[in-house]
Parts: C-alpha cells; sequence; structure tokens
C-alpha cells in the first residue's frame, strides 16, 4: 500500500506527504510536527494520521479551531483514499492505493538502497503529465525514478518511468553507436 497527503489549498498548497504503513504522521507548523505547515491557523501539534495495514485513522490533538471533514468537526475519523480533511485554512487529500506485486517492488527497492541510491523528494509527486496525475516515488534506479501515477480519464493506477535528463542526453544523437 502507497499513500501520500497533499496539501489541496492553504499557504502549502501543493506539498506532499509520504505515508508510511506502520507510522503516524504528526501533523501541524511546529518543527516537532513531520509537516511544518506555514498555516498561522494551524496548531503546532494539530492533529496526527496514523497508517496501519491500508486503514488511516485521523485523530485530532485537542487543537484549538479542531479538525473537519466535510464541514463536520472530528476528534477520531477513518480517513479513506480521497477524502480531504480541513485544519486551518488548510485542506489535505488522501491518496491511497494498493500495489498488486509488492514482492517485487519491495525487492526493486531494498536493490536501489543498496546502491546507497536516495529517494528523491518526490519533485514531479502531485503534478500532471499528459493524462496522468503523478504520485509518491516507488523506486529510483541508474536510469530514472519510477513514480505510482493515477489516470485522470479513467482513475486507473499505473507506474510512469522518467528518465534522468543526463542519460537521456548521452542517448541523443549517438546514431547507430549506441548499440541499439
Amino acid at each position: 500500500m502507497y499513500a501520500y497527503l497533499r496539501a489541496v489549498s492553504g499557504p502549502d498548497q501543493g506539498k506532499i506527504f509520504n505515508l508510511t504503513d506502520g507510522t503516524t504522521l504528526v501533523i501541524g507548523r511546529s518543527e516537532q510536527s513531520d509537516t511544518h505547515l506555514k498555516d498561522q491557523a494551524v496548531a503546532r501539534l494539530h492533529c496526527e494520521l496514523r497508517c496501519e495495514k491500508g486503514e488511516f485513522q485521523l485523530t485530532d490533538l485537542e487543537s484549538v479551531n479542531g479538525t473537519f471533514i466535510a464541514g463536520q468537526k472530528v476528534q477520531e475519523y477513518s480517513l479513506r483514499h480521497g477524502e480531504e480533511f480541513q485544519i486551518g485554512s488548510t485542506r489535505l487529500k488522501l491518496f491511497t492505493s494498493a500495489v498488486e506485486d509488492t514482492k517485487t517492488l519491495e525487492q526493486a527497492q531494498k536493490s536501489s538502497y543498496a546502491l546507497k541510491i536516495r529517494p528523491d523528494e518526490g519533485v514531479l509527486t502531485g503534478t500532471v503529465i499528459s493524462r496522468y496525475e503523478i504520485g509518491p516515488v516507488l523506486v529510483r534506479g541508474h536510469t530514472g525514478t519510477v513514480y505510482k501515477a493515477r489516470g485522470t480519464h479513467d482513475g486507473k493506477d499505473v507506474a510512469i518511468k522518467v528518465l534522468y535528463a543526463d542519460l537521456a542526453a548521452t542517448r541523443r544523437g549517438c546514431g547507430d553507436s549506441c548499440g541499439r
């Protein structure tokens, strides 16, 4: 299961927070939070999102302004894919997707970490390329980065590989000597 939160409105609009199974994301503007939001209407430690086995439990941390789902103030709420919640003037949306071949993906991630290749900060995450909304980084290798993406036209999940610019530049103009 891969998931992320995206700020869809507010001072941090477009910012992405990747979620990992078995962890808790503390949301707020404090340095002790995992998000460091800029919204002054958000408490220093406003709420938290626990990710456990594909379930996402949102809990307000006794914030003054509250945490809202569809205009209703909530203390605890089981958040699902595509749902938004609001804290201060910031709205955050949950994106989740199951990866069917997780063993292959886990192996690819382990091999990239063994090569000491650090995943990027999701430079393309949250953008739309052609008809696909780019999601979290799945794996990064020697030739490029593979992102989880969702078709904006049909909602289907796909993987998109983006080649590194320097690799593409070395392949351009090399004619038949490239060993194609």
